[in-house]
């Protein structure tokens, strides 16, 4: 596929299904993040997820309002 043709039909997806995600399926997303490039080719990654009430509340409140739409995913997470 060429590359402008990727970019063509790229999207920023802003809505989520609330359908949870298995433990075995963040599993393999995580394994395979690992080995995603990073800036600077500055591995390795470091995951932080957010699925208890309490975290995403304490997510909720640092999100700029801009991010808000975040808090629909059934998971929240970060990567660096």
């Amino acid at each position: 596929m060429k590359i402008a043709e990727v970019l063509a039909h790229r999207r920023s997806v802003r809505a989520f299904s609330q359908m949870a995600i298995e433990e075995d399926v963040l599993d393999a997303l995580f394994e395979a993040a690992q080995w995603a490039p990073s800036n600077g080719n500055r591995q390795p990654w470091r995951f932080i997820v957010l699925k208890s009430v309490e975290r995403r509340a304490a997510m909720a409140r640092v999100l700029s309002r801009g991010n808000q739409w975040a808090l629909a995913a059934p998971i929240l997470g970060r990567g660096w």
